[in-house]
This record gives C-alpha cells, sequence and structure tokens, in this order.
C-alpha cells in the first residue's frame, strides 16, 4: 500500500461531515466533497430525473466508486487533504445493498487518518437517499 497524507472524514448520513469538510477547507486546506453528491448535483444540472441515476444501485456505487479511485489516482500522496468518505466506505455501501465488488480494484493507499463522525439527528435533503433506519 502507498503511504499518503490523506485524511478521511467520514460516518453515518447526517453525522456533519460536510460541515466539518466546509470549516476545513475555510483553513486552507483541500478538501474533495463527498463524490455521490457530486455526481448526484451534476447529474441533475443537466435536466435528469435523479431517481434513474440512483435506483439502480449496482451502477450506481459502481460508479461512485469508479470517481473516487480516479480522484485518488490524480492527488498527490504528500499532499495534506481532507475527502468526504473514502473508497472504504464504497465497499461498505456495497455490502450493505449486497453489491459484488469482488471484482473492482482493492484501496491501494493508506490514509494518513480518519476521522469517524458519530451519529446527529437525522435530516432529509435532497441528496441524501438513506432513510432513517438505514443511516
Amino acid at each position: 500500500m502507498i503511504k499518503t497524507k490523506w485524511n478521511i472524514i467520514t460516518g453515518s448520513p447526517s453525522s456533519g461531515k460536510s460541515s466539518v469538510l466546509e470549516y476545513i477547507s475555510m483553513k486552507g486546506f483541500k478538501v474533495y466533497p463527498e463524490v455521490a453528491r457530486v455526481i448526484m448535483k451534476n447529474y441533475e444540472s443537466k435536466g435528469n430525473e435523479l431517481s434513474k441515476l440512483t435506483n439502480d444501485k449496482e451502477k450506481f456505487e459502481k460508479l461512485i466508486l469508479e470517481l473516487k479511485q480516479e480522484i485518488e489516482a490524480n492527488t498527490k500522496v504528500n499532499k495534506v487533504v481532507f475527502f468526504d468518505r473514502s473508497i472504504i466506505d464504497s465497499y461498505a455501501f456495497a455490502q450493505h445493498y449486497n453489491i459484488d465488488l469482488t471484482n473492482e480494484k482493492l484501496p491501494k493507499y493508506l490514509y494518513n487518518n480518519i476521522f469517524y463522525l458519530e451519529p446527529l439527528p437525522y435530516t432529509v435533503d435532497n441528496y441524501r437517499l438513506e432513510n432513517e433506519k438505514d443511516s
């Protein structure tokens, strides 16, 4: 595995990851937003109905994983950055949705720190796919 200076902010939906990363960004650090939200917002901005993207869980999760892998491959390992979720999260979501990722590439980077945020009271937004029970 390749050692990095990358930091992961992870946790259940509605745990404050995006808020923490927004604060970290204001302090001058490079922050990568949650890939799933980026994909959904981009898809929706083109006039597409979001459910057409997210209803096929396997296709959607593999798309998220692919973009995460691309971002990691293009990020310098010696640069301090913060990610909203990681490739490890993709494997966890795939397991939750019974999606087989055995043919996918395993993570090849060793993260510097992984910060897990405890759940907060659940809130709903347009891009949160999990319900309160599944979060």
